[in-house]
Protein backbone atom coordinates (compact mmCIF):
# COMPACT_ATOMS: atom_id res chain seq x y z
CA UNK A 1 0.00 0.00 0.00
CA UNK A 2 2.97 2.32 0.63
CA UNK A 3 4.62 1.60 -2.16
CA UNK A 4 1.65 2.28 -4.70
CA UNK A 5 1.00 5.76 -2.91
CA UNK A 6 3.97 6.38 -3.07
CA UNK A 7 4.31 5.54 -6.95
CA UNK A 8 0.95 7.77 -7.02
CA UNK A 9 2.62 10.15 -5.71
CA UNK A 10 5.64 10.29 -7.60
CA UNK A 11 3.67 10.40 -11.05
CA UNK A 12 1.77 13.04 -9.93
CA UNK A 13 5.11 15.13 -8.81
CA UNK A 14 6.42 14.62 -12.27
CA UNK A 15 3.02 14.76 -14.46
CA UNK A 16 2.35 18.06 -12.53
CA UNK A 17 4.55 20.51 -14.79
CA UNK A 18 3.20 19.42 -17.71
CA UNK A 19 0.18 21.14 -19.50
CA UNK A 20 -2.85 19.36 -19.46
CA UNK A 21 -4.67 18.61 -23.03
CA UNK A 22 -8.64 20.16 -22.21
CA UNK A 23 -9.96 17.59 -25.48
CA UNK A 24 -8.52 14.69 -23.02
CA UNK A 25 -8.80 15.35 -19.37
CA UNK A 26 -7.07 13.10 -17.06
CA UNK A 27 -7.88 13.25 -13.74
CA UNK A 28 -5.52 13.34 -10.42
CA UNK A 29 -6.22 10.70 -7.55
CA UNK A 30 -7.87 13.81 -5.63
CA UNK A 31 -10.12 14.28 -8.60
CA UNK A 32 -10.97 10.74 -8.76
CA UNK A 33 -11.57 10.39 -5.22
CA UNK A 34 -13.61 12.85 -5.50
CA UNK A 35 -16.03 11.83 -8.33
CA UNK A 36 -15.78 7.82 -6.47
CA UNK A 37 -17.51 9.59 -3.33
CA UNK A 38 -20.23 11.92 -5.10
CA UNK A 39 -20.91 8.34 -7.01
CA UNK A 40 -21.42 6.52 -3.81
CA UNK A 41 -23.53 9.11 -2.45
CA UNK A 42 -25.66 9.09 -5.71
CA UNK A 43 -26.13 5.00 -4.83
CA UNK A 44 -27.25 5.97 -1.50
CA UNK A 45 -30.02 8.27 -2.27
CA UNK A 46 -30.89 5.86 -4.89
CA UNK A 47 -34.99 4.88 -4.65
CA UNK A 48 -35.73 1.42 -3.59
CA UNK A 49 -36.20 0.30 -7.23
CA UNK A 50 -32.31 0.61 -7.76
CA UNK A 51 -31.67 -0.97 -4.24
CA UNK A 52 -30.72 -4.84 -3.88
CA UNK A 53 -33.45 -6.91 -4.24
CA UNK A 54 -34.27 -9.62 -1.04
CA UNK A 55 -35.02 -13.28 -1.53
CA UNK A 56 -38.71 -12.61 -1.13
CA UNK A 57 -38.98 -9.40 -3.59
CA UNK A 58 -37.37 -11.76 -6.39
CA UNK A 59 -39.92 -14.50 -5.11
CA UNK A 60 -42.72 -12.34 -5.71
CA UNK A 61 -41.63 -10.81 -8.86
CA UNK A 62 -40.82 -14.09 -9.93
CA UNK A 63 -44.55 -15.38 -9.25
CA UNK A 64 -45.86 -12.35 -10.52
CA UNK A 65 -44.56 -12.70 -14.14
CA UNK A 66 -45.10 -16.87 -14.02
CA UNK A 67 -48.86 -15.89 -13.00
CA UNK A 68 -49.06 -13.11 -15.90
CA UNK A 69 -47.67 -15.69 -18.69
CA UNK A 70 -49.95 -18.90 -17.58
CA UNK A 71 -52.91 -16.51 -17.45
CA UNK A 72 -52.65 -15.16 -20.91
CA UNK A 73 -53.52 -18.04 -22.21
CA UNK A 74 -50.79 -18.73 -24.39
CA UNK A 75 -51.07 -21.78 -26.90
CA UNK A 76 -48.60 -24.65 -26.79
CA UNK A 77 -46.80 -23.10 -30.11
CA UNK A 78 -46.57 -19.54 -28.14
CA UNK A 79 -45.31 -20.88 -25.12
CA UNK A 80 -42.57 -22.96 -26.43
CA UNK A 81 -41.45 -20.34 -28.45
CA UNK A 82 -41.76 -17.41 -25.82
CA UNK A 83 -40.16 -19.81 -23.04
CA UNK A 84 -37.44 -20.77 -25.27
CA UNK A 85 -36.54 -16.76 -26.63
CA UNK A 86 -36.33 -15.79 -22.85
CA UNK A 87 -33.83 -19.10 -22.17
CA UNK A 88 -31.73 -17.28 -24.49
CA UNK A 89 -32.04 -18.92 -27.93
CA UNK A 90 -32.05 -17.28 -31.15
CA UNK A 91 -34.39 -16.47 -33.74
CA UNK A 92 -32.79 -18.82 -36.06
CA UNK A 93 -32.98 -21.42 -33.20
CA UNK A 94 -36.03 -21.75 -32.06
CA UNK A 95 -37.46 -21.37 -35.99
CA UNK A 96 -35.48 -24.80 -36.49
CA UNK A 97 -36.26 -26.19 -33.89
CA UNK A 98 -40.34 -25.55 -34.10
CA UNK A 99 -40.07 -26.12 -38.03
CA UNK A 100 -40.28 -22.02 -38.85
CA UNK A 101 -38.44 -19.62 -40.35
CA UNK A 102 -36.76 -16.76 -38.11
CA UNK A 103 -39.79 -14.03 -39.30
CA UNK A 104 -42.52 -17.10 -38.55
CA UNK A 105 -40.97 -17.85 -35.05
CA UNK A 106 -40.55 -13.99 -34.74
CA UNK A 107 -44.08 -13.55 -35.35
CA UNK A 108 -45.60 -16.19 -33.10
CA UNK A 109 -43.66 -14.48 -30.29
CA UNK A 110 -44.82 -10.99 -31.18
CA UNK A 111 -48.65 -12.79 -30.85
CA UNK A 112 -47.05 -13.90 -27.28
CA UNK A 113 -46.01 -11.02 -26.25
CA UNK A 114 -49.57 -9.02 -27.15
CA UNK A 115 -51.66 -12.15 -24.89
CA UNK A 116 -49.01 -11.72 -22.33
CA UNK A 117 -49.47 -7.61 -22.61
CA UNK A 118 -53.33 -7.87 -22.32
CA UNK A 119 -53.04 -10.43 -19.29
CA UNK A 120 -50.43 -8.05 -17.20
CA UNK A 121 -52.71 -5.10 -17.51
CA UNK A 122 -56.25 -7.45 -16.38
CA UNK A 123 -53.65 -9.14 -13.31
CA UNK A 124 -55.16 -7.10 -9.95
CA UNK A 125 -51.98 -8.21 -8.36
CA UNK A 126 -48.86 -6.48 -10.80
CA UNK A 127 -46.67 -5.08 -9.05
CA UNK A 128 -47.05 -6.37 -5.69
CA UNK A 129 -43.80 -7.05 -5.71
CA UNK A 130 -42.80 -3.55 -5.81
CA UNK A 131 -45.38 -2.32 -2.98
CA UNK A 132 -43.21 -5.18 -0.41
CA UNK A 133 -40.44 -3.52 -1.69
CA UNK A 134 -41.55 -0.85 -0.86
CA UNK A 135 -42.71 -1.57 2.67
CA UNK A 136 -39.91 -3.18 3.69
CA UNK A 137 -37.19 -0.68 2.76
CA UNK A 138 -39.67 1.91 4.71
CA UNK A 139 -39.17 -0.85 7.97
CA UNK A 140 -35.56 -1.92 7.59
CA UNK A 141 -33.56 0.36 5.48
CA UNK A 142 -29.91 -0.74 6.31
CA UNK A 143 -30.60 -4.01 5.52
CA UNK A 144 -31.52 -2.90 1.87
CA UNK A 145 -28.20 -1.07 1.57
CA UNK A 146 -30.35 2.30 2.58
CA UNK A 147 -30.76 5.04 5.56
CA UNK A 148 -33.49 6.19 7.79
Amino acid sequence: MQQTQNLAEEADRILAPLPRDPSRPHYTTATFERKLRKARDRERRCSPEFRPLTEATLYLQRRDVLHTVESAGLTRRQSEVFYARAGGDSWAEIGRRHGHTKQGAFQIFKQALKKIRRAFECNPFRGLHQVYRQEVSRFAPSRLGGRR
